[in-house]
């Protein structure tokens, strides 16, 4: 065991830069505002391995293994900056589909740099689909209640997820509340159409 640690660590960056690189091959120029089919197609695929691997096992993983929170963001923030159909995916999928996640990372992840990391990815992920147009609800419970919520954007989405938390998370695990209140502040300060949401 000692010895795959140590193997484990030794590797750790290069195949984390490796990873890295091939999740981010296919960002698209900075000047673009959307992707063409093939490009949005090997970001779609880029994304679903990266959230695979982050979700189930790089943010569980120590830092000195994983490699920073902060690269990871970066490389999804690539990924998911030019494509709604990517951004939805990822919401619905990766997010919305499993309903302790915001909790998980926002409120109960021993891991300050994860902790952060996963709050500026919801900011940086409702401040990119607030110009996307309305987005079927994620919550799945029936009647008419889902229905006002049809006609919301995915920003919308998520800020009712985060704020959700006060229901029940944020008292439960109140040792983080300063990086939940953040993410408010974060978005808030990226402009008036942010403070007015």
């Amino acid at each position: 065991m000692y010895i795959f640690i140590c193997v484990c660590i030794q590797m750790r960056k290069p195949i984390n830069i490796a990873f890295s690189k091939l999740l981010t091959l296919n960002k698209s120029d900075a000047g673009q505002d959307h992707l063409l089919p093939e490009a949005e197609e090997l970001a779609m695929i880029s994304i679903q391995l990266a959230a695979r691997f982050l979700f189930n096992t790089g943010f569980h993983t120590k830092k000195i293994v994983r490699g920073p929170a902060s690269e990871w963001y970066d490389a999804l923030c690539i990924l998911l900056r030019h494509s709604k159909n990517v951004r939805c995916w990822f919401a619905h999928n990766v997010l919305f589909a499993y309903p302790n996640r915001f909790s998980e990372y926002l409120l109960e992840c021993p891991s300050t740099e994860v902790r952060s990391a996963f709050a500026k990815l919801i900011v940086f992920l409702a401040h990119f689909s607030l110009q996307d147009g309305p987005c079927p609800s994620p919550f799945t419970s029936p009647g008419p209640s889902t229905q006002a919520f049809d006609n919301l954007s995915l920003s919308d989405h998520l800020l009712r997820a985060v704020l959700n938390l006060l229901r029940r998370e944020v008292s439960e695990h109140g040792r983080h509340l300063t990086q939940y209140f953040n993410l408010f502040v974060m978005y808030a300060n990226l402009g008036v159409a942010e403070k007015t949401q």
